[in-house]
């Protein structure tokens, strides 16, 4: 709509950030600072973004605004209304040139549909307007108006030579043609067709702070000789909407006018443009905005270049732009009013083809479109500036895709993303030809995403970031917990390289695993070891949380050795060994238990470093099995049954039923923290099988005579089992007291005594006869009555329960009966189950 005007704006804001290198600096809400003179620049009453902004308002908007200024209007004399009651008819007017556009005509239109609809036509803040109803003529808070204050609203052709002709002219005078002429002479002043082009934005200028006074006249009245008796102020002009004023009413206010701000001052006092920026600051705020850099307050931010915007959606390339001037907030249609033309990327060019890429506050020469894509930037997109806009961004250098930070760490641009470099030898191996070093920083790219890392395979070195070492291999970075790097010497099995990495630069590449001592893959599990790495054959048996990493990793590291079992012994840093089994490590409680173990498992790995045994939790100290121990206070007997269990005996007699060892004694504590079983003197279980102790032997009972022996046997380990010496004897269902003689039949889990030869032939017919065994074994086994010639026959027949049966339905099917099935089953009441076998009388 109003293209000119947003040349000449662009110009002058081009012009004094440019020439002059001064920066608009918004002056204070004047909700949080009294209004004062010395808030008052003369060289910029008004900045361009807020007085061209011409959709400020809406018409009830401007029709409260002059509501409240004057809340009773007291315009009873038969004069004029006042401005809030005020309307009239208005003319149809032709589009001007470089002023403003075309009007219909329109009859009883208000004060306010006048103010906005030359505000839009012109394309001038309606808030403009107002300020100059009331500076010219007091308009916007007379209560009582006259007609010539309607005839002369906006004093246009009303010159100080000339003040009789004021408010003459039908064609100038009235509320609408004084504001439509105002108005489009605003537009006008900026217009380099026209003749008012002495106040150059960028320049100093000089303003009276008074008329001059007449000093001579003729004959006809007319004055002959002017003087200046007041002075003249001198300042840089900073915009087109001041020097507007300026042009308007040529006078600066001079120290009297703008300390006695809300008055008068001394009679070289000028008060037309002062009480502009007065009424304006104080009825809407500030007269400052931005200048090339403007938003609505719902917008993103736009660069106005010329007629065109441009959308700037990247907050760093909005904070390099700072030297172009602060962000101005703008209505919404004016903001409209320039042309959208797509988003504003870090690439620029001049208006003879140079191309620069914006970044810090600062423009950087790009070669050529070539260099511009390896930039990742579009030559296609780049925005050609104004001479002035580029001139406000100083040139720092040439850009490049090689970046080094403050750090001299190095970055290459490549394929839309940033490569942290490594060192000379990485680059050598991707046969990468690096180009000079960029002036850039590497936050002009913080846009882009990180790429893999430039750096060799295979190797090693620090993450600056974290300060840890790591490995690269298989296309991962994987971090090397602090005491594991301090031990282990990687660079035996990767290269070792002086250059370093951030974990930014680690970004695409790093596993986001610190590498303990056991690692695990798809190959096994390993301990690293200062010599290599060693597969452990159980690892739940010796770590729990072992890392996830790739084969490459492993396989680049060599073999130390064959692959651990546990149980394992290791030999600890202060000279003692522990024991590693069920993910613990014990200490071996002496050296006769060493002893035992170095002959059961073998001697102690120095495998183990530091820190793989600080990765394995303590557990309780260990004695070998088939060692025999006494606790200390309680006097408890104890066999050592396996690495982690214990087995009490119930006293003396039952301890000497087995070949063992004389026990040692032990502190109390040294067995509390042990699971432990105990062994009462009954049966043994050893390999799937049952023994009774026989003569400080064990042998095995027969399968066929087992159901007759009394309790559950006690299973050992077969580390015990393998120390105690089997006899050849086999067990039956008759022993005899080594002491007494007293012969005795096994049945029902009793021991019952036969007194003569006859009932022991008769008993055991074809079957084993009987072994001697000791007193305290037997005591174990509770007396039964006498044994007789004819026992009761044995129960044979069995019945299996299945669905849909009751005891009492079982005992009717079988001839029986439900208390004798009860007694000979052991049942506590009439509930079974299916699949129950149940023995039938």
């Amino acid at each position: 709509m109003f293209p000119r005007i947003r040349k000449a704006f662009s110009t002058a804001v081009s012009v004094l950030l440019v020439i002059v290198g001064l920066t608009v600096i918004s002056p204070a809400n004047p909700a949080q600072a009294e209004l004062t003179g010395k808030m008052f620049d003369p060289g910029l009453i008004i900045s361009d973004s807020v007085f061209f902004d011409f959709g400020t308002m809406s018409v009830d908007q401007i029709q409260a605004f002059l509501n409240r200024k004057v809340p009773i209007c007291n315009a009873n004399d038969g004069g004029p209304t006042c401005l809030r009651n005020y309307a009239q008819d208005t003319q149809a007017k032709t589009a001007e040139d470089g002023r403003c556009d075309a009007l219909p005509a329109k009859t009883a239109q208000s004060s306010a549909q006048i103010i906005y609809d030359i505000a839009h036509a012109c394309g001038i803040n309606p808030r403009v307007l107002i300020v100059l109803l009331q500076k010219e003529q007091g308009l916007v808070q007379a209560t009582n108006p006259t007609s010539y204050m309607y005839k002369a609203a906006t004093g246009y052709g009303c010159p100080d030579s000339k003040p009789e002709i004021c408010g003459k002219g039908s064609k100038i005078t009235g509320l609408f043609n004084q504001l439509y002429r105002a108005a489009g002479q605003f537009q006008w002043y900026g217009d380099p067709r026209g003749s008012f082009t002495y106040l150059k934005v960028g320049k100093s200028v000089s303003m009276r702070y008074h008329p001059d006074a007449c000093k001579a006249t003729n004959s006809a009245g007319s004055c002959t000789k002017w003087v200046n008796e007041c002075g003249t102020a001198s300042f840089v002009m900073q915009s087109q909407a001041t020097a507007n004023l300026y042009y308007y009413t040529p006078y600066a206010p001079n120290a009297s006018a703008l300390k006695n701000l809300y008055g008068s001052g001394d009679a070289c006092g000028a008060y037309g443009n002062r009480n502009f920026w007065r009424f304006y600051s104080d009825w809407f705020g500030s007269t400052i905005g931005g200048g090339f850099l403007l938003k609505t307050p719902s917008s993103d931010t736009y660069l106005i270049v010329d007629s065109k915007k441009y959308l700037i959606d990247d907050p760093d390339l909005l904070t390099s732009l700072a030297p172009l001037g602060p962000v101005g907030t703008i209505s919404t249609p004016y903001l409209s009013s320039f042309v959208s033309s797509g988003s504003l990327t870090r690439l620029v060019s001049s208006s003879t083809g140079s191309l620069y890429m914006v970044d810090q506050g600062k423009k950087y020469t790009v070669a050529s479109c070539a260099v511009a894509l390896s930039l990742t930037l579009d030559c296609a997109k780049a925005v050609s500036l104004t001479t002035n806009q580029l001139a406000a961004l100083p040139t720092s250098g040439v850009a490049t895709p090689l970046v080094v930070d403050a750090d001299g760490n190095r970055y290459l641009i490549q394929n839309c993303s940033k490569r942290q470099i490594l060192d000379d030898a990485s680059v050598t191996a991707e046969n990468i030809r690096l180009p000079a070093r960029s002036a850039l920083a590497l936050a002009a790219f913080n846009n882009l995403p990180w790429g893999a890392p430039i750096a060799r395979q295979g190797t090693t070195f620090t993450n600056s970031t974290s300060g840890r070492q790591g490995v690269y291999v298989g296309g991962k970075y994987f971090e090397i917990d602090d005491n594991l790097a301090a031990e282990v010497n990687f660079g035996l099995w990767f290269n070792r390289s002086s250059g370093t990495l951030t974990t930014a630069g680690l970004t695409q590449i790093n596993s986001n695993v610190t590498v303990g001592p056991f690692v695990t893959n798809a190959l096994g599990t390993y301990l690293i070891t200062t010599s290599g790495r060693r597969e452990l054959l159980n690892p739940a048996e010796i770590s729990t949380t072992p890392v996830v990493v790739n084969p490459e990793f492993t396989e680049s590291i060599s073999s130390a050795g064959p692959g651990i079992a546990t149980p394992v012994l290791a030999q600890l840093p202060n000279g003692s060994v522990a024991l590693i089994a069920s993910n613990q490590k014990r200490l071996v409680a002496t050296a006769a238990d060493l002893a035992l173990l170095v002959a059961t498992i073998g001697p102690a790995t120095e495998d183990f470093g530091s820190t793989a045994l600080a990765a394995i939790p303590d557990g309780p100290i260990v004695f070998a099995p088939g060692a025999t121990l006494r606790s200390r206070s309680t006097r408890k007997l104890y066999l050592v049954d396996s690495y982690s269990r214990l087995v009490e005996f119930s006293g003396p007699d039952t301890f000497g039923l087995l070949a063992l060892p004389t026990p040692r004694l032990v502190a109390d504590s040294a067995v509390e923290e042990i699971k432990q079983a105990r062994y009462s003197g009954q049966l043994i279980k050893c390999a799937n099988k049952t023994w009774i102790p026989v003569l400080k032997q064990i042998a095995e009972v027969d399968a066929s005579a087992v159901a007759a022996w009394p309790a559950r046997p006690l299973g050992f380990s077969t580390e015990t089992c393998a120390k105690f010496v089997q006899s050849t004897a086999k067990i039956g269902l008759f022993v005899r007291d080594s002491v007494t003689n007293n012969l005795y039949y096994i049945a029902g889990g009793q021991k019952h005594l036969i007194t003569n030869s006859l009932i022991y032939k008769a008993l055991r017919g074809t079957g084993l006869g009987y072994v001697r065994v000791e007193t305290a074994f037997l005591k174990g086994i509770p007396t039964g009555a006498n044994a007789v010639a004819k026992p009761a026959k044995p129960v044979t027949k069995t019945y299996t329960v299945v669905a849909g049966d009751t005891l009492g339905g079982i005992a009717i099917k079988l001839k029986t009966t439900v208390s004798k099935l009860k007694s000979l089953n052991k049942l506590t009441s009439d509930i079974i189950r299916v699949g129950q076998v149940l023995a039938i009388p």
